[in-house]
């Protein structure tokens, strides 16, 4: 789109080429309805944020169509404040946050239209505009002050830019501010193309006329002089020129690109030269493109930097500067390959490589060379490969925080084509190189433009927008958010004019998210709300109204025990707030499952099987012949006995409850042998043991080893009584038909004699003579742990012989054997008793012949038997010896007897026996 300049330009007006206030104004009522609906209708269009408008007015009230500015005292913050309507402006935000304004064409505090020189701040914490300096007022409609330049290099509290519009503005790394150009006045007030370098300490508060021209040539211009390709070069300054791209790149250099103006002498047209400036220097560099105008694009390959690539000359371009410090730029009113007109195309410069790429949009021109491309808008809030803006200028464009970059409307073509005044929002991401449409109308309608809708003062919500609008200026705040200020657009009833609205536009905060979800549960649920914005307060309701920031704050999980709604909203400060969420949990209780007791199982007798349930008030019905349950089942009433294998399935019923899950038990009775018995017990036996088994078990059999091997079926089958004579072990088995085998039988019999001793004498034959003595010794050996005193005692003694043992008893101890010594002693008594050896009378005989006479006759048996005897006494009478020495006996005869010696301890008695000779 071609412009023509205001009536208030020289002869040479025509090589400035600024945007009049008159472009698609339209002021017919009919027109107005159609865009008053037209925003209306945008209310439903979803955005990643919200905008608020901040401040302004949203109807024009004046009768040229602006809006005059409220200046109040100078250096002084007011809430009343608020610059005039304008466009073409340039803004910065220092290093503090606050949000700068300088210029641009537009209304004074005189409702007078022309190119103002005013500066001004704004605090975004307080909402409040300052009037910093320059002039509240323009001496003449189209008119403007002069620049007061001072001394080149030196600041003053005097010195201030003439009146301008479309200048050129960018931020140092030292938060100060820099202003190159634009279409105003110089210091004679001469009007016409600037290229005066000027640069504003926030805290001095003063101006400093850094370079270029303070006065303009008879042309109105100033020419460039462009030096050596590359190089930072004394002297070397960019021409004079409007609305063209400025940059701040990362090492503090200041960029400029192209724009409206005067590149060699005496030629002035959209530009493509690139400039760089280093402030430490104060020098500049002409980095590339041309020196002359009218310059084509060379593009290249799409995406694929070229030292040889350069966006072809243009001016109201929009410009960025990404998270790496390279410089993007967008459109503008220009020349691409062949032909001019309203761009679309995306650039890409890289200051390290000093190379540019194309990176998206058209290189080309449709039939007749009509360079007005339409937008390809795809689907609200998702990006696509093939979205791309339409063909537009004087855009608005901000840099979010996360390297995207954002645009807003422009003059230019919508999706239809249709060329007019745009109000669509979008953005850009260089990860992925995709657009994204955020916003804004698609099409311009047919009043070709869009009227804003404002909502309430200082409150972000889905449907407001800023309307349709050329030449706005916008800032980025410390805290990443947009805001955009005036241009030549259209109010809130679609009065078109010099804009003084002040917008921002806020991210929404995340949606909460509740956890769990939505649903139906069947037991009290305890909710949990977060939310992904950093710094959010959530608020909530659970009787069914929309949240504020006056519902009930949000601290810790929810109890839902019964049916309930909550909605929930997140709030952050710079944000705005977050779509509602919502979550509706149904609470239909399920009674409890049935439980079993015994638990299902494999078992080997019967079992008695109870089922219970936790639910109050509940009723169990129950199969067992593999159907599901229902309430027409069978009613439990008390335990069921399952004596074969069964599966039970139940379930629970209970007021206010859903019928239980079923439950299933599978019970698997398999019977098992009954282990063999064994008689007599196992045990500790004295003697050997006669052992019998049985078993329970109808029909069993059973089998054994008794060599600590584990029986089975091919183990000796057992038939009769067992003989256990010595310790052994028997295991057992029974095995029966239709049962299991028995668990192993074990029966360990030991086989342990009584304590006892054994006993014996050395010598067993002793020789003593008459009136002496002789020793045997006895020995006690222990047997099977006997310990106890064994007494000792002789039988079978001679006459006058007599026994003593020494020691008199004895107490084995362990298995040794111990021993007592008997002495036995003949005293010499025992000779007078023994017999005589002179002859006998026959007194012996006589008796033994009468008792065979008795034995023989069997007569008169007591006179016999009387008889006898007394012959027996007198011969033993006669036999008897007196040792008288005057009667000699006969020689002594050895008698010889069996002495018993008896061991005694309780009721064991052990005996030896000694030979005795007493001689």
């Amino acid at each position: 789109m071609n412009h023509v300049l205001s009536a208030f330009c020289s002869a040479f007006s025509a090589v400035l080429r600024i945007v009049p206030q008159t472009v698609f104004r339209i002021r017919s009522a009919a027109v107005l309805a159609v865009l008053v609906a037209a925003a209306a209708s945008l209310a439903a269009h979803a955005q990643t944020g919200e905008w608020a408008w901040m401040g302004g007015s949203s109807v024009l009230t004046s009768g040229d169509n602006g809006q005059p500015g409220v200046y109040g005292t100078q250096g002084q913050p007011s809430a009343a404040n608020i610059p005039g309507g304008r466009l073409g402006a340039v803004t910065w935000t220092d290093k503090d946050g606050n949000l700068w304004l300088f210029g641009g064409g537009g209304f004074d505090s005189a409702d007078t239209t022309g190119f103002l020189n005013d500066l001004w701040e704004f605090d975004p914490s307080t909402k409040e505009w300052t009037w910093v300096s320059g002039s509240n007022t323009i001496p003449a409609i189209n008119g403007g002050q002069p620049g007061i330049y001072g001394q080149q290099g030196t600041p003053a509290a005097t010195n201030t830019p003439g009146g301008r519009s479309g200048a050129l503005g960018t931020t140092d790394a030292n938060g100060n501010l820099w202003l190159f150009g634009g279409a105003g006045f110089d210091a004679v007030g001469t009007d016409g193309n600037l290229n005066d370098l000027w640069e504003f300490s926030p805290s001095t508060r003063e101006w400093t006329w850094v370079g270029g021209s303070s006065i303009l040539d008879v042309n109105g211009t100033v020419a460039g002089v462009y030096g050596t390709l590359g190089s930072l070069t004394a002297g070397s300054f960019p021409g004079s020129r409007n609305n063209g791209a400025a940059w701040t790149g990362n090492d503090g250099s200041l960029w400029l690109f192209g724009g409206y103006g005067r590149g060699v002498p005496l030629q002035a047209g959209p530009l493509n030269d690139l400039w760089r400036y280093v402030p430490s220097t104060n020098q500049w560099a002409w980095m590339g493109g041309s020196s002359t105008p009218f310059q084509p694009g060379v593009y290249g390959q799409l995406g694929t930097p070229a030292p040889g690539n350069v966006p072809g000359g243009r001016d109201g371009a929009g410009a960025w500067v990404d998270k790496d410090g390279n410089l993007w730029l967008f459109g503008g009113d220009g020349l691409p390959l062949a032909g001019d007109g309203d761009l679309n195309d995306l650039w890409k410069f890289d200051p390290t490589t000093n190379e540019w790429a194309w990176m998206s949009g058209s290189n080309t021109c449709q039939v007749g060379n009509i360079c007005n491309w339409p937008g390809v808008y795809g689907t609200l809030g998702l990006a696509a490969t093939a979205n791309t803006p339409g063909s537009r200028g004087w855009t608005v464009t901000w840099t979010n925080q996360d390297g995207t970059l954002w645009l807003f409307g422009g003059t230019g073509t919508d999706a239809n084509n249709v060329l007019g005044s745009l109000n669509d929002f979008w953005k850009f991401d260089p990860a992925v190189s995709e657009w994204t449409w955020m916003g804004g109308s698609s099409m311009v309608g047919a009043g070709h433009a869009t009227a804003g809708v404002y909502g309430t003062l200082g409150s972000p919500a889905a449907g407001n927008l800023p309307g349709s609008r050329i030449e706005g200026v916008a800032w980025t705040d410390i805290d990443g958010n947009f805001w955009l200020f005036g241009g030549d657009g259209y109010d809130a009833q679609g009065g078109g004019g010099d804009l003084n609205d002040l917008w921002e536009f806020l991210p929404v905060a995340a949606t909460p998210t509740l956890s769990p979800a939505s649903g139906t549960y069947t037991t009290a649920q305890r909710v949990t709300i977060s939310d992904s914005t950093p710094g959010a307060v959530i608020y909530y309701t659970t009787d069914g109204s929309v949240p504020t920031a006056s519902s009930t704050k949000y601290i810790g999980p929810i109890t839902v025990s019964s049916t309930e709604t909550i909605h929930a909203i997140a709030t952050a400060a710079n944000y705005a707030n977050s779509a509602v969420a919502s979550g509706i949990y149904t609470i239909q209780l399920i009674a409890a499952t049935p439980a079993f007791s015994p638990a299902a199982g494999t078992y080997t007798t019967a079992q008695t099987v109870t089922i219970s349930d936790a639910t109050p008030g509940a009723l169990i019905y129950y199969t067992t012949d593999g159907t599901t349950p229902t309430t027409s089942s069978t009613k439990y009433t008390g335990p069921i006995t399952v004596s074969s294998t069964q599966t039970i399935h139940a379930v629970a019923t209970a007021a206010n409850y859903v019928s239980s899950a079923v439950a299933s038990g599978v019970y698997t009775i398999q019977l098992t042998a009954a282990m063999p018995a064994f008689s007599p017990a196992a045990g500790t036996y004295t003697t050997a043991q006669t052992v019998t088994m049985s078993d329970a078990t109808p029909g069993a059999l059973i089998y054994y080893t008794i060599d600590g091997t584990t029986p089975t079926t091919s183990s000796a089958k057992y038939t009769g009584p067992i003989t256990v004579s010595s310790t052994q072990t028997i295991h057992a088995i029974a095995a029966a038909s239709s049962y299991s085998n028995s668990a192993v039988a074990s029966a360990t019999y030991t086989i342990q004699p009584p304590p006892t001793f054994a006993f014996a004498g050395s010598p067993t034959s002793l020789t003593v003579a008459s009136g002496s003595q002789g020793t045997v010794t006895l020995t006690v050996t222990p047997q099977n742990g006997f310990d106890s005193t064994v007494s000792f005692a002789c039988t079978g003694l001679q006459p006058s012989v007599s026994c003593t043992f020494s020691p008199a008893t004895l107490t084995p101890s362990g298995t040794g054997a111990v021993a007592t010594q008997l002495t036995l002693s003949a005293s010499t008594a025992t000779g007078s008793l023994r017999w005589s050896a002179r002859p006998l009378f026959p007194a012996a005989p006589l008796a033994l012949a009468v008792g065979f006479l008795w034995l023989g006759k069997r007569r008169r048996v007591w006179m016999v038997l009387l008889l006898a005897m007394t012959f027996a006494g007198a011969g033993m009478l006669t036999a008897c010896g007196g040792g008288s020495p005057s009667q000699p006996s006969a020689p002594n005869v050895p008698a010889t007897s069996t002495v018993t010696v008896n061991a005694t301890s309780g009721s064991i008695q052990q005996s030896a026996t000694v030979t005795l000779t007493v001689n």
